[in-house]
């Protein structure tokens, strides 16, 4: 996890860089990262990285460009898929925390899809801007001991969609299956699958 917050002062030339930062014309199928930043994550595609300032900026290979994803907040889960960045940031509000997740279009320069929860685990992402993960419910279970989670996937089409719910439920075990059509995970030790679009 990485704390982007920066001060006041900073913010300017922050997004002075997301607005006017792109490669040169000579040079469309890389992106520049300026000194001092630090990679988040990277793909054939595309590059997720902090700004020395502060900040998460997101670059597409054939465009070149740099985009500001996100200005400050505690950044994770940094997924990358074709023209797509998909992340977690963690926002407090009072004495509460939550999850904010991001589905950012690097090619087009826009957020394409974003969601709240409490507690995100994994996250997926697919090339097509679709999205599954696993987070803690607000059903109580009827065992004060457990923990009742739910999966839930967000498409251009569906928006945010509940697929399963459950205390036994493993979250550590959601991932993409192995044809990339649908997402998979564990329940009480069996393999549950839904279509990801």
């Amino acid at each position: 996890m990485r704390r982007g917050r920066y001060p006041i002062a900073a913010l300017g030339a922050a997004v002075a860089v997301a607005v006017l930062f792109s490669a040169p014309s000579d040079a469309r199928s890389r992106c520049a990262i300026p000194r001092g930043a630090t990679v988040a994550v990277k793909s054939r595609d595309a590059v997720v990285f902090y700004g020395r300032l502060g900040g998460m900026y997101g670059c597409h290979r054939s465009k070149g460009r740099v985009f500001l994803l996100e200005r400050w907040g505690d950044f994770s889960m940094h997924q990358l898929a074709g023209r797509y960045a998909a992340y977690v940031v963690t926002v407090e509000d009072g004495m509460q925390y939550f999850h904010h997740i991001a589905v950012f279009d690097l090619v087009r320069g826009r957020e394409s899809a974003a969601v709240g929860g409490f507690s995100v685990s994994p996250l997926v992402l697919k090339r097509s801007g679709s999205i599954a993960w696993v987070r803690n419910s607000r059903v109580q279970p009827e065992n004060p001991d457990e923990r009742v989670y739910e999966v839930r996937t967000m498409t251009n089409d569906d928006g945010d969609m509940l697929v399963d719910r459950g205390s036994e439920i493993q979250p550590a075990s959601l991932a993409l299956s192995s044809d990339r059509r649908s997402v998979v995970w564990t329940k009480a030790g069996e393999t549950r699958t839904a279509p990801l679009p």
